[in-house]
């Protein structure tokens, strides 16, 4: 495999193996091997790192969301920032959720849960360059439930903005 990025920062890759959990008996990931680009940008995959990579590739470079490596041109979007001022305008119970997904053009982002606070600043990493969509919203679920809970949704609202790349842009929220 050959990767060149379009610019001269230097890309990690990840390359990841199952392993057989002794403990539980199932399969997990294990970081298998680890390389970076030249000078050139280029990196050149030994054979036996591909034929183990049965987990997967990580491609990753500083201020980029990380990409899956494969065979062919693999193309990483740049990171924008948004410093996002939460500011709560009524009471919630105390088994509520503060949520949010964001989502580029072309990907989809992080998904992110909290209890919902007064009054913060919380940094969501954004796709630079690209229209983002931030869908959240404020659930309650049932007390004690964790996973496949019932729940009913409070708040829920929708923000679409396109951030410049490497910049940091402040929204307020309140919800």
């Amino acid at each position: 495999m050959s990767i060149k990025p379009t610019s001269r920062l230097h890309l990690f890759t990840s390359i990841f193996t199952a392993a057989q959990d002794i403990e539980f008996g199932c399969r997990a990931k294990q970081l298998f091997a680890t390389g970076q680009t030249d000078n050139n940008g280029k990196y050149i995959s030994m054979h036996g790192e591909i034929n183990h990579a049965d987990e997967g590739i990580v491609l990753s470079k500083a201020n980029y969301w990380n990409a899956q490596g494969g065979t062919g041109k693999r193309y990483m979007s740049p990171e924008a920032w948004i410093n996002l001022h939460l500011s709560r305008q009524k009471n919630y119970p105390d088994t509520s959720l503060f949520s949010y997904v964001i989502a580029g053009e072309y990907n989809q982002g992080e998904s992110i849960s909290f209890k919902p606070p007064t009054d913060t600043v919380v940094k969501v990493r954004a796709f630079g360059n690209e229209a983002n969509t931030l869908n959240w919203q404020v659930i309650v679920k049932t007390k004690d439930c964790y996973i496949g809970c019932n729940t009913d949704t409070l708040s829920k609202g929708v923000l679409t903005q396109k951030f410049n790349k490497f910049v940091t842009t402040s929204i307020n929220l309140s919800y």
